[in-house]
């Protein structure tokens, strides 16, 4: 069939502790150890040698979830929306910063006119909506890769993965688990492109690189300022009502509410600034990590071929 897997060793369908050699076609009589278990070393059959018997009693097959699938596609998605992130933070920073100047001068002898501060409202506004819609992008771009990343593990490795898949996309989205559950994650997918994790049952406690350490550290960072700056964010029109002549001075804010904005676009200008690194962090990751795991790929497939 033209979606069958390419012949290799797979676990025997029968025996989860045993691996039986698949020739492409079908299952063959030869079976060995699987990776990292203690047994009698396998005897890869000759091209073309044995003949293919009949499945054993399980899956006609092997499972798909035991192929790795390579990054190399998925990955360019991945770089794609970040990228779109990144310029979309670049663009925010100085839409932020005029924003703040404007609510200074507001502060300092309330000479802005009311569409000047409609203006720079309007503009930080925007840049906001454009940052927001650029990062759920983003969000989305990465976890599809993340995912596909983590799943690859076990054909890779040899080895279960040390949490349950679902994990790869639900510890993000339970407070306070998500501070280090998906960093725990993201250091197997590291681990995973690591040529000494094939059958090593020790495969998690390989080293992993100090971009993976900095790329996490920015990416909570940038998230625990924008968090802040919206939280001082106010939900009403501070600047524009402060310059309009259709409200009474004591209706209009005051300097209080203006502090309060201005430091709201301040944080959210180093919110930005920080987003640009991790998202470059996570562009150099997802490259790296990728080119390991599709290397480990394609050892495992030139030794499935002789």
């Amino acid at each position: 069939m033209a979606d069958d897997p390419p012949a290799g060793w797979y676990p025997d369908p029968n025996d989860p502790d045993q691996a039986r050699y698949w020739d492409g076609e079908g299952w063959t009589d030869y079976t060995g150890p699987r990776e990292g278990r203690a047994a009698p070393p396998r005897i890869v059959p000759p091209p073309g040698a044995p003949p293919t018997v009949a499945p054993p009693v399980g899956d006609a097959r092997p499972r798909p979830a035991d192929q790795p699938k390579r990054l190399g596609t998925i990955a360019w998605w991945a770089y794609g929306l970040l990228a779109l992130a990144l310029i979309a933070s670049l663009v925010a920073i100085p839409i932020a910063l005029n924003y703040a100047d404007k609510i200074q001068t507001q502060i300092d002898d309330r000479s802005l006119t009311r569409q000047e501060a409609l203006d720079a409202e309007d503009a930080y506004y925007v840049g906001n909506g454009i940052y927001g819609f650029a990062s759920l992008a983003a969000i989305v771009g990465f976890l599809v890769w993340w995912y596909r990343a983590y799943s690859n593990i076990p054909g890779i490795t040899g080895r279960p993965h040390r949490f349950g898949r679902g994990w790869s996309i639900g510890a993000w989205f339970i407070p306070i688990f998500n501070l280090w559950r998906p960093k725990q994650i993201g250091n197997d997918i590291w681990r995973g492109g690591d040529a000494a994790a094939r059958g090593n049952p020790e495969w998690t406690a390989l080293p992993v690189s100090q971009l993976v350490h900095w790329w996490w550290v920015l990416f909570l960072l940038s998230g625990f300022l924008g968090a802040i700056g919206g939280a001082f964010l106010n939900v009403d029109p501070v600047l524009s009502e402060s310059a309009t002549d259709t409200l009474a001075v004591e209706e209009r804010p005051g300097d209080s509410d203006l502090e309060q904005e201005y430091t709201a676009a301040v944080i959210g200008a180093a919110s930005s600034a920080i987003t640009v690194i991790a998202a470059a962090a996570a562009i150099i990751f997802i490259r790296r990590a990728s080119e390991r795991q599709d290397e480990r790929i394609a050892d495992s497939e030139t030794q499935g071929a002789t």
